[in-house]
């Protein structure tokens, strides 16, 4: 349940996000990622903080989360762009594939089995693109 939350909570940030990146100014140049990334990473430091006894002493992978921060960065200014340039709900409903991404590399990596829902989900994400690029 705990987990059903969390996803639930994660999907509504990420829309706001989306949403809030897209109510920007045109002129505003990259300041709305500049001020995300600044509030993002305070939340997830001060959540690491509260977290640090139950975490552990295990050395952080710091490599990983920079290339994971870039990547994402990057991400986010592709969004800004194709959002100024575009349909948000043509351009959001391609952002929110990326699940599919992750699944799909866990497959090709990490050599990962694709559960029955997982399929489901994918075809269904599959069919829904091809029904916005008909409209």
């Amino acid at each position: 349940m705990i987990a059903l939350l969390l996803a639930f909570g994660a999907g509504a940030a990420i829309a706001l996000q989306l949403v809030f990146l897209h109510q920007a100014p045109s002129d505003s140049g990259v300041g709305p990622l500049i001020t995300g990334r600044a509030v993002s990473s305070a939340v997830t430091l001060a959540a690491a903080g509260l977290m640090y006894r139950r975490l552990g002493s295990e050395k952080p992978a710091y490599a990983m989360s920079a290339t994971a921060g870039v990547l994402d960065s990057v991400a986010n200014l592709l969004f800004l762009l194709a959002a100024r340039s575009g349909d948000l709900a043509v351009v959001a409903v391609i952002t929110a594939l990326c699940p599919a991404g992750t699944v799909l590399l866990a497959r090709s990596v990490l050599a990962e089995r694709i559960h029955r829902g997982q399929l489901i989900g994918l075809g269904t994400a599959a069919v829904a693109v091809n029904l916005l690029a008909l409209t």
